[in-house]
């Protein structure tokens, strides 16, 4: 398949001898956005502080979901994200925030 406008895939790997890309604002191309944004802590960007959630790891409080929403919305305009969170049943305190991902074209 040829990629006419490419963007780094997510995971950064290499295929062969070439990078692993994805075709701009496909499905695959805007749930790697997402997911970027979601594992980036805010702050950790000196370009742009506000981008990514909320720090969660080793948080004592729950997570705060509708910001995480917000952000998503707010950063990625092209997905339609839902967010749902559960608790496990190993420890009250371990939340598991489970997106539901839809845009772009496939």
């Amino acid at each position: 398949m040829t990629v006419m406008v490419p963007h780094f895939a997510f995971p950064f790997h290499v295929d062969g001898s070439s990078f692993g890309v994805r075709e701009q604002d496909t499905v695959e191309e805007i749930q790697d956005c997402v997911i970027v944004l979601i594992l980036t802590p805010e702050g950790s960007r000196l370009v742009l502080p506000d981008y990514g959630t909320p720090e969660l790891l080793y948080s004592q409080t729950p997570a705060n979901v509708s910001a995480v929403l917000a952000n998503c919305n707010k950063w990625e305009p092209r997905a339609t994200t839902t967010l749902t969170e559960t608790l496990t049943t190993f420890d009250e305190k371990i939340a598991n925030i489970q997106a539901q991902i839809t845009g772009g074209t496939s």
